[in-house]
Formats: structure tokens, C-alpha cells, sequence
């Protein structure tokens, strides 16, 4: 099994950078709204929001990826 840097990959999908990217103003917010932190961090870096905040966005996008998982598993959709 391959190791996966989570964080990095985060990192890189918060910026724009690699595939997939997240969309700042539509998963940007969906993941700030989950984390319960205001919007205005949409616009910055990855490397430009603090360390509480990347902990809470790592956290809220782990959250994202089990409820996808869940949902998948409840309707029946293979990942």
C-alpha cells in the first residue's frame, strides 16, 4: 500500500495546484463552513492561513471524505 501525504495533497488542491484542485469559492467555503471558520480565509494560500487553521481544514476535509464514503456505502455506489 502507498503512503499518501494528506496534508500535502491538501495543501496542493487548496492552491490550485495538482489534480484535482479545489474551486475557492465553492469547496473552499464548503470546507471553511465545515471547519467553522469565516469565509474571508477563502481567498489565502495554504501557506498564508496559521497552523490552527490547517489543522481545522485538515480536519473538517477528512470529515468531507468519510461522509462521501458513508453516503457511497448507504446508496450503494462502489468507490
Amino acid at each position: 500500500m502507498t503512503d499518501v501525504d494528506f496534508i500535502g495533497r491538501l495543501a496542493d488542491a487548496w492552491d490550485g495546484n495538482g489534480r484535482p484542485a479545489l474551486r475557492p469559492h465553492v469547496e473552499h467555503l464548503a470546507l471553511l463552513t465545515l471547519a467553522h471558520m469565516g469565509d474571508e480565509l477563502a481567498g489565502l494560500s495554504w501557506s498564508q492561513l496559521s497552523p490552527p487553521a490547517r489543522e481545522r481544514l485538515v480536519f473538517a476535509a477528512r470529515l468531507a471524505l468519510d461522509l462521501g464514503r458513508t453516503c457511497a456505502w448507504c446508496f450503494g455506489v462502489r468507490a
